[in-house]
């Protein structure tokens, strides 16, 4: 169920970003693919610190 509605989401974020429709209406602008992969880095970047911090306080609490 978190699978659909990760995907369901993606799908949506993705049309109201590039549709140009969507654009049109709410005056939003596709990113460049520097600008993707800069968010990307950094949510990578975040997910890592924070299964980091998981796995040391499990470690500390055993």
């Amino acid at each position: 169920m978190v699978v659909l509605g990760v995907g369901l989401s993606l799908i949506l974020q993705t049309m109201f970003t590039y549709t140009p429709m969507m654009q049109l209406v709410f005056q939003t602008g596709a990113i460049s693919a520097a600008d993707l992969g800069a968010v990307l880095l950094k949510g990578l970047g975040m997910l890592l610190i924070l299964e980091t911090e998981k796995a040391l306080r499990r470690w500390l609490q055993s």
